[in-house]
């Protein structure tokens, strides 16, 4: 038996529409023989050949029943399977942002290029995505669709598309899970000395969606404040001796000059972040520009008595995929606890009671309240 050999590498394509032709002679034993084909794209793997017998991983299985002459010749012939196209991460839902974040866009692709037209339907989960019509079909003249997200998946949920080049029959579906941001997860805290204002405290996160994997590229992510009036809108929790109260205030997004913001980031600036290393940075008070009472200081370890001494907190929010708080999905609630020598992020709750921002908040809690990691 003679096999023609094919090689199809380019950039993790995945072998679509190369025609594998296997011919047998009259020397070849009956039997059943598999061939192994390579270079398969990931995204590809779960297409089923039109005349394979069965496909297992790229193994395609035959049968020669007995010689014959001629021999008999075996071919796949050139078809559509559907692809998700490179550097794409299936679909993504956002609470219906819009646009859909840029590392979050869901394209497809048919498999050969060139045809007149391509006939795409979404075959299962219609009520999950759409087309960019708004309906579950669409015709293009390119061999590539976008595909929209259009709904929350509420668990897990999948999306199929098939697709058919110049009426002829439907590619295989190729099944999308409908992604959303789900909940944050603890990594490590660092506490760090810093001239002026005593000390920058990085305590970090990895975003992951409702599977526990997490979020392929980088997005934007925002921290909302608890909306609040008066002297709710934060809480002083320093007593010391008779005097009751820090002169440590709030103003705008910081505790005083003490920030709390995405690590590295400000607050009016992008906010684009690895999911990997989601860092939220809290950072003392200016004591040049101000004498507060009591003073900051720098990191003092873990052993001694001063560094669980609460100063100030206040409540928030965090949300991603927009540069707008009060959009995208909510993925975790929380006190920002500032001591005097280090800052936590206290009572987490993720994921949080609701997804909607600004929604399902917990009440912050009162003064010298809140649970904190050491």
């Amino acid at each position: 038996m003679t096999v023609a050999s094919v090689t199809h590498q380019d950039e993790g394509w995945a072998l679509n529409a190369t025609i594998i032709t296997l011919t047998t002679d009259t020397t070849t034993p009956p039997g059943t023989y598999n061939v192994v084909v390579s270079g398969m794209g990931s995204a590809c793997t779960s297409y089923v050949p039109p005349c394979g017998v069965a496909n297992n991983g790229g193994q395609w299985t035959f049968t020669v029943t007995g010689k014959t002459k001629p021999p008999p010749k075996i071919s796949c012939a050139p078809s559509s399977p559907v692809c998700l196209h490179k550097n794409e991460h299936g679909l993504w839902w956002f609470n219906g942002v819009t646009p859909q974040p840029q590392n979050y866009k869901t394209l497809l692709e048919a498999s050969p290029a060139g045809a007149k037209n391509y006939a795409w339907t979404i075959t299962a989960g219609q009520s999950y995505a759409q087309f960019s019509n708004n309906q579950s079909t669409i015709t293009t003249i390119a061999n590539t669709v976008k595909v929209l997200p259009s709904a929350d998946p509420e668990g897990s949920q999948t999306v199929s598309v098939t697709v058919s080049a110049n009426g002829g029959p439907p590619s295989a579906p190729f099944v999308l899970s409908v992604r959303k941001p789900y909940k944050i997860q603890p990594l490590s805290e660092h506490d760090f000395d810093a001239f002026e204002r005593g000390y920058d405290s990085i305590i970090s996160f990895s975003l992951v969606d409702q599977y526990g994997e997490v979020l392929p590229e980088s997005l934007d992510v925002n921290l909302g404040l608890n909306k609040c009036s008066g002297e709710g809108c934060f809480y002083d929790d320093y007593i010391k001796g008779t005097q009751e109260g820090s002169n440590w205030t709030v103003g705008g997004n910081s505790i005083d000059n003490a920030k709390i913001n995405i690590a590295g980031l400000s607050l009016q600036a992008s906010l684009e972040v690895q999911p990997s290393d989601l860092a939220i940075a809290l950072e003392g008070p200016d004591d040049i520009t101000e004498k507060l009472e009591p003073a900051p200081t720098h990191p003092c370890g873990k052993s001694q008595t001063r560094c669980n001494e609460k100063i100030i907190h206040e409540c928030g929010y965090l949300t991603v995929g927009s540069r707008d708080a009060a959009e995208g999905v909510q993925v975790a609630t929380a006190a920002f606890q500032l001591f005097q020598d280090h800052g936590r992020v206290c009572n987490l709750v993720s994921p949080s009671a609701s997804d909607m921002p600004g929604q399902g908040l917990p009440v912050c809690p009162g003064v010298n309240a809140t649970s904190c990691p050491p």
